[in-house]
């Protein structure tokens, strides 16, 4: 797994020259006047807004590993994975409510048994 890249403004950074090569290009694909549009959210001045994520996403930037650090492939396994746990969980609550179901009727058994006596 590659190392986590700590600020938002640089996975910011990691993603432009990734996609574009060149602020200028990135400013370019989302109508801003020039590559220095960038520079308060590359210095973590700025926080990425949503209108902002909704433009980087556009142009094909991975928006969740900007802002979280998470890869959208790595938050798509995670997403399996949570979805295994909750089927598992589901299964796991059906088979106890089976299991109450049938101690209930062992209890039942035995108080019929007792009063027979």
């Amino acid at each position: 797994m590659k190392e986590k890249i700590s600020t938002p403004g640089d996975r910011l950074k990691e993603e432009i020259t990734r996609v574009f090569g060149s602020y200028k290009k990135a400013a370019d694909a989302i109508g801003a006047k020039s590559g220095s549009y960038f520079r308060p959210y590359l210095n973590n001045t700025n926080g990425i807004g949503m209108l902002l994520r909704k433009k980087l996403a556009d142009i094909g930037l991975d928006v969740e590993y900007i802002i979280n650090g998470v890869r959208a492939e790595d938050s798509k396994e995670l997403s399996d994975i949570d979805d295994d746990l909750v089927r598992k969980v589901q299964d796991l609550r059906y088979r106890s409510e089976q299991l109450n179901k049938e101690i209930a009727e062992i209890a039942e058994l035995v108080i019929r048994r007792n009063k027979s006596k």
